[in-house]
């Protein structure tokens, strides 16, 4: 059968001929789901999960509120100005904070804000490029789902021992997770290598929270 939507999922898992062979434990799917989907968004890193949104900053303040499903930023760049700029990174106690209204070189990330070191003096314009999360409760279905439903499939299944108590699959389910996750980023940085999505960035600094 087709995995290919939230729904999808949970019949795939459910009932006697589901993934799981109980046929008591439909209410509690769903949890499951999102418990080894924590791990997915906490684990897995592929090429499609970047993605772009373009923030405005409020005159007076240094926050900029992060997009929806927001997971971890890869790089922000100034659009207001030709050719654009590309802020640093910095950790939240190490951001030199000012109270003077200006443009800014330097960002982190501050609860569900993006914050620069300087509140705005014009409502600039950036453009931040982050690693998306999943929620694919709410979304139906992602790319991860799309090209890779083991990881979902025995990512909830590993997931399932901690109610179900047991653990007599659970080795084999684990290195069936742990092997789709690897396998899926290894396609990852081999279409990277091939793309421009992160070397059309001339001059990029690298990227402190994610290694590169």
């Amino acid at each position: 059968m087709s995995i290919a939507t939230y729904a999808e999922l949970v019949t795939a898992l459910d009932g006697a001929s589901g993934y799981l062979h109980r046929t008591d434990l439909t209410d509690k799917i769903p949890d499951f789901i999102r418990v080894a989907e924590s791990r997915i968004n906490r684990k897995l890193r592929v090429l499609l999960q970047e993605t772009e949104s373009t923030l405005t900053a409020t005159i007076g303040s240094r926050l900029m509120s992060v997009p929806t499903l927001f997971g971890t930023p890869i790089a922000l760049w100034l659009e207001t100005y030709e050719p654009r700029d590309e802020l640093i990174y910095r950790t939240p106690n190490d951001l030199p904070v000012t109270d003077t209204n200006g443009g800014s070189d330097f960002y982190t990330v501050d609860g569900d804000n993006i914050a620069t070191e300087n509140p705005a003096d014009i409502a600039y314009s950036y453009t931040l490029r982050y690693w998306t999360k999943f929620d694919i409760a709410s979304t139906s279905t992602n790319t991860v789902l799309t090209n890779y439903p083991d990881i979902y499939i025995y990512g909830t299944l590993v997931a399932s021992t901690a109610w179900t108590q047991d653990m007599s699959q659970l080795q084999f389910w684990a290195q069936q997770r742990d092997e789709a996750m690897a396998e899926a980023m290894a396609d990852t940085r081999k279409t990277k290598g091939k793309a421009t999505l992160r070397t059309e960035f001339g001059g990029s600094r690298p990227n402190i929270i994610m290694g590169f």
